[in-house]
């Protein structure tokens, strides 16, 4: 009977909670209105389900929709037609039309107090104040430039209206309907929105990419909030801590009003109004040119639904309602009630009203004397007496009230109840586990007690009675214990917590023991066992016959021997007593460090020194492993003595000390060697230069590097077969052959010996200057003269490269015989003599030649010629005469005479020069003329004189040139010719 009656406990809890989680109706939600401008309607959204549930036709270009306080009426602001559209919320439909409202309305805001609409009425330059009650406008705000935006001081005492075009936002006394203020705002101001303590306005300048931010109460400078793009409109949550603005590059920002930190959220293309939720968690933005309409879910500034609407959505003002619209009704009473038992409880499912008459608040469930109210079904009432059969009724309420009781539901008997609490829980602790004894429940809740369940912890064991043994705890964590009671319902209560108990046993081995030598003692590491509930109070450790304690890793254990193993072991100890030993530990050998070594002796090196030295009396109880020697600042390790340290410098004195080595240390060091210094022979001698003498070489060099370590005594330089030695550069090497080459190096010498050869010097050849020239004879020319001589019989050693030859002030180069020494002065007599030159200098000069004048040397021809060999007397003749250059050289005033003699009369003459020959054009009486003869050039003269017809004696005639002083003419004649003689007469034979 006791297994079918749980069964039948177990279907019934089961029915019970489909019902609790049965769903209905919810209640209805606030609804969003959007105007639509090119199809001139309004998109009304569910805001629950995120979809379009009706479209109201309203006027051309509808601009903006504000939501009356009371969610009943829906305010549209008709630009185009000049009117404003009034929707009824309960039925979607316009039940009202203000025509000739104003001049293009745009902007609709209702006052903090409900009852007026303010319109700004864009291309009118007014705000109109229309009385919702009645209606009816009943006052106009003049004097506004293209109005736009409107917001309200929270007590409706003042009104801040955005003037577009005067980039403004104008301060309105609403009771006098005055303007009482006027503050700056950015270029192409459209929206305003007030923070929640009255401080700030907030305003729209879409043509400065930024949002301002005015102090209302004057005490502070304008400042902005700038955005990536231009903002169109704006809203504020209820905080006054985030603005949310709509920008024209389709994204939405979230802007920190503390921090300025923009967000951005991407909605659809074109995005204009936005408004948020009365819980603003959610935001809605109209997407002008997407068609769409955006829900932001604020929290995570993410879009989680896209919702299609009209043509060109652009809604400005505040169009999502703020609760669902009043109710018009009484609803009537909820349907088919089911109710379900539970334990003390029941849980009734119903379906909603028929006619719910508006949003319906709440439900009043009522079970006997017990109720419970939801917003939705299932509502479970509780408090019921288990056993006493109960029908229930539910009642609907809205904004006007109660619904009648709705008809009851089946009768249901609700369940047995939980057992009662045990009650006197005592732990006793265990190893691991703690025994509780307690007193038996008082109330086995009508139905038997099936087990007892106790938890100490995060353990749970079950039993049928006092004690229980609770396993599986953690030593050392403090636990206190309950029980409960079970019956076919489930666990009881629990019963009060026992006391406190903390399970233990004695601590665990240690692990990880590691021994550690000292000197004639040992350091033991471990890691401690668990102490298995209770603090370890000491830890024994015993090595062989020594032992010590301690309260932690790592003890040491002393008095023990030097060189002699041992291993240990530890024991923990808490309050419950020992615990077991550990495993033994490595085992180790107590040492020290070695005694220091003795007799150390150096011994000099190349940049080493050699140490001796003996052993120290005692090893410490440990193998000498090694031995270090140092001296100066190197050191160096071996196994024995002796050992090389080098590294060292020459030439700088060291004393040496010698550590010996073992696995425990190193020893002090021994007491300091002899001083030594390191040496070795001096580094070669560097930069050798020959310069070569006569017979000899002198030899120059630089020292090497280093000495070695000790002071360079002597140089020795080598030249072929010479040497010769001194005690610094340069050396002279004499006894050489002049003309046969050598080169030189240089070894330098210290007390330990001779350094290597220096590299080998320049090869120099030993020379002298070369003897005189012999034989030397001169040939004059123009303005120069040729020297012909022998070479000298001895060239010093070294190639004679050239001659130099003097004449007077004059002198001349070539690299053999002959010599031409130029620029002499023609006519003037000159000796002349010439010397060698070869590597070393110029040699000796030769003996003077014999002297010469330079003269120039010209070829200057002369023709005269009558053309006739019989010259009438009486007549006129004529003489051609011709001076040509036929010659290098050309000569300037060469003089030309011809006499006719006394024969002649009225004698005159004419010339003209050829190939730049120059001469008078003309001339009277016997030719006396100079003419220029450049080289090649040539000159005519025609001379003319009456001959006398007597006496008739033959008649010759001579032209002479004579060259300027310093010519010389080489042409046959030298410059003289003649023509006749010819006869002369009246008749050429004999008188007839």
């Amino acid at each position: 009977m006791a297994s079918g009656f749980a069964r039948s406990v177990v279907a019934l809890a089961m029915l019970w909670c489909l019902a609790i989680f049965s769903s209905a109706p919810a209640a209805a939600a606030p609804f969003a209105y959007v105007t639509n401008r090119t199809d001139a309607t309004v998109s009304v959204i569910d805001i629950a389900t995120n979809t379009v549930v009706a479209t109201v036709p309203v006027g051309a270009n509808p601009y903006s929709a504000t939501v009356s306080h009371d969610n009943a009426r829906i305010y549209v602001a008709n630009f185009s037609d000049n009117s404003i559209s009034i929707i009824d919320a309960i039925s979607n439909t316009v039940t009202t039309t203000l025509t000739n409202f104003c001049t293009n309305p745009a902007w609709v805001t209702i006052t903090p107090d409900g009852s007026e609409a303010w319109v700004s009425c864009f291309n009118g330059g007014i705000v109109q104040r229309l009385n919702l009650a009645s209606n009816t406008v009943t006052g106009t705000v003049s004097g506004m430039s293209r109005p736009l935006g409107i917001a309200f001081k929270h007590d409706g005492s003042r009104a801040y209206i955005v003037c577009n075009s005067g980039f403004t936002l104008r301060v309105i006394d609403t009771a006098t309907n005055t303007q009482v203020g006027s503050i700056g705002t950015g270029f192409n101001a459209i929206d305003v929105s007030i923070d929640p303590t009255d401080h700030y306005a907030y305003v729209v300048a879409n043509g400065d990419n930024r949002i301002d931010i005015l102090d209302l109460t004057g005490q502070a400078s304008p400042n902005y909030y700038s955005l990536p793009s231009p903002p169109v409109a704006l809203t504020l949550n209820s905080a006054g801590t985030r603005i949310y603005t709509t920008t024209n590059s389709g994204n939405v920002y979230n802007v920190n009003v503390a921090t300025f930190a923009l967000t951005p959220i991407g909605v659809g293309a074109g995005p204009y109004g936005l408004d948020l939720t009365g819980d603003g968690s959610r935001l809605y933005v109209t997407n002008a040119y997407a068609g769409t309409v955006s829900a932001v879910d604020v929290a995570s500034n993410t879009v989680i639904a896209t919702i299609p609407v009209g043509g060109g959505p652009q809604t400005f003002g505040h169009f999502v309602a703020k609760g669902p619209p009043p109710a018009t009704s009484l609803p009537s009473a909820p349907r088919n009630l089911i109710a379900t038992a539970g334990i003390g409880q029941a849980s009734i499912s119903f379906d909603p009203p028929l006619a719910p008459g508006g949003t319906i608040l709440h439900y009043t469930m009522s079970c006997g004397a017990h109720s419970a109210i939801g917003t939705a079904s299932p509502i479970v009432v509780t408090g019921l007496s288990n056993g006493v059969s109960v029908t229930c009724t539910a009642v609907a309420t809205n904004s006007i009230g109660d619904s009648v009781p709705s008809a009851p539901s089946n009768a249901m008997t609700p369940m047995a109840v939980l057992p009662a609490a045990p009650s006197n829980a005592i732990a006793t602790r265990g190893n691991a586990q703690v025994s509780v004894a307690f007193t038996a429940s008082a109330y086995d809740g009508g139905a038997p007690i099936t087990s007892y369940g106790v938890t100490c912890g995060s353990q749970r064991i079950n039993g049928s009675a006092s004690p229980i043994v609770v396993t599986g705890l953690s030593n050392g964590i403090a636990v206190t214990c309950v029980v409960v009671a079970t019956n076919v319902i489930g666990d009881g209560p629990a019963s009060a917590p026992s006391n406190s108990v903390i399970p233990a046993s004695v601590p665990d081995a240690a692990t990880a023991v590691v021994a550690t030598r000292g000197n004639t003692q040992v350091s033991v590491a471990f890691i401690p066992g668990s102490n298995q509930g209770l603090p370890i109070s000491n830890f024994h450790v015993v090595c062989a016959t020594r032992s010590a304690d301690g309260l932690a890793s790592p003890i040491v254990v002393g008095g023990l021997t030097n060189g002699v193993a041992v291993a240990c072991s530890v024991i923990a100890t808490n309050a419950l007593g020992d615990g077991p030993a550990s495993a033994q530990s490595n085992a180790v050998i107590p040492a020290t460090i070695p005694d220091a070594p003795l007799a150390v002796s150096a011994t000099r090196g190349n940049a080493q020194v050699s140490v001796a030295f003996t052993a120290g009396v005692s090893n410490g109880g440990a193998v000498v492993s090694g031995y270090t020697a140092t001296c100066g600042n190197q050191s160096m390790s071996g196994a024995t003595a002796p050992i090389v340290v080098s590294g060292l410098s020459n030439g700088v004195a060291v004393s040496c000390s010698v550590i010996a080595n073992n696995v425990i240390g190193n020893s002090a060091p021994s007491a300091p060697s002899n001083s030594v210094t390191p040496a070795t022979v001096a580094d070669a001698p560097m930069n050798v230069v020959a310069t070569r003498g006569n017979a000899q070489v002198n030899v120059a060099f630089d020292a090497g590097e280093g000495n070695g370590g000790a002071a360079v005594n002597g140089f020795t330089a080598t030249c072929g077969g010479q040497s010769i030695s001194g005690a610094a550069s340069p050396l002279l090497v004499t006894g050489l052959s002049n003309g046969t080459p050598v080169n030189c190096s240089v070894i330098a010498s210290n007390d330990v010996g001779n350094s290597l050869a220096s590299s080998p010097s320049n090869t120099v050849t030993p020379a002298t200057v070369p003897g005189a020239p012999s034989a030397v004879v001169a040939t004059p020319g123009n303005a120069r003269v040729t020297l012909v001589f022998a070479a000298p019989s001895d060239n010093g050693g070294s190639a004679v490269n050239g001659y130099i030859a003097s004449c007077g002030s004059q002198s001349g180069f070539a690299a053999a015989s002959p010599v031409i020494v130029s620029g002499l002065s023609n006519g003037v007599p000159v000796s002349c003599t010439v010397y060698a030159i070869n590597d070393v200098g110029n040699g000796p000069a030769s003996l003077a030649s014999a002297a010469v004048t330079p003269i120039i040397v010209a070829n200057i021809s002369i023709s005269v010629d009558d053309g006739a060999d019989f010259l009438p007397g009486g007549t006129t003749i004529s003489y051609l005469i011709e001076l040509s250059n036929a010659g290098s050289t050309g000569v300037s005033g060469a003089h030309i005479v011809d006499a006719l003699g006394t024969q002649f009369s009225a004698t005159a003459w004419i010339c003209s020069g050829q190939g730049g020959g120059s001469c008078a054009s003309s001339g009277t009486g016997d030719l006396d003329a100079l003419v220029n003869l450049p080289a090649g050039a040539s000159v005519s003269f025609l001379l003319s004189g009456l001959l006398a017809p007597l006496p008739e004696t033959p008649i010759s005639n001579t032209a002479t040139v004579t060259l300027p002083s310093g010519y010389s003419n080489t042409h046959a004649g030298n410059g003289s010719t003649s023509d006749g003689p010819d006869t002369v007469g009246i008749f050429r034979g004999s008188f007839e």
